[in-house]
């Protein structure tokens, strides 16, 4: 779900992970590629080196542009989070609603 001032607007998977998450200067990156290079080279999984060009220009931007002290790639995982706990939120209903109200 993006929140853009107009409600709530909720997307694929495909759609979703193909949306912008990070756009530098001359640069845009996709929640895919985002989410790819926090989990596989920053430690979200494990850490290693950067194995593609996408790899190596989101980790120059975060290098360059640190709001708080923050890379711009965790920054938007933080908010990336966010919008699929709301996106979740009807399924969860759901599954409180057939059990009753009660977790599982």
């Amino acid at each position: 779900c993006l929140s853009r001032g107009l409600g709530d607007v909720y997307k694929r998977q495909d759609q979703f992970l193909a949306l912008i998450a990070v756009r530098g200067k001359d640069e845009a990156f996709t929640v895919r590629e985002v989410l790819d290079v926090c989990a596989n080279v920053k430690g979200g999984v494990h850490f290693d080196d950067p194995k593609s060009e996408i790899a190596d220009q989101l980790l120059n931007l975060d290098k360059q542009f640190q709001p708080a002290l923050i890379d711009a790639s965790l920054h938007a995982v933080a908010d990336l989070s966010w919008c699929v706990q709301r996106g979740l939120r009807p399924l969860v209903e759901n599954i409180l609603d057939t059990n009753g109200g009660k977790e599982s």
